[in-house]
């Protein structure tokens, strides 16, 4: 009897490269017609496969880190930052 091995486990903590542009208005809290203007206009990003059209993940780390640069540029001297508050416990 032939023993085959477990298909490989992915981890719970990845996340997918890209998302579809129903995925990526539930991730920006935008109404589906929203996103597809905002592609259409060349605001998101987008890979197109065939007749999908995704949005690539990086895009939303790209977001989250323009936020918080700009964030940084307009908080007080001194006054930390949510992420810089976070890290010095």
């Amino acid at each position: 009897m032939e023993t085959t091995s477990p298909a490989p486990q992915i981890e719970q903590n990845t996340r997918p490269r890209f998302l579809t542009l129903d995925e990526t208005a539930v991730e920006l809290r935008l109404h589906p017609v929203s996103v597809r203007r905002l592609v259409s206009l060349g605001a998101i990003p987008v890979v197109r496969v065939g007749r999908r059209t995704l949005v690539p993940t990086a895009f939303f780390d790209d977001i989250e880190r323009n936020a918080l640069a700009g964030m940084r540029s307009r908080v007080p001297e001194g006054m930390p930052v949510e992420s810089e508050a976070s890290s010095q416990t």
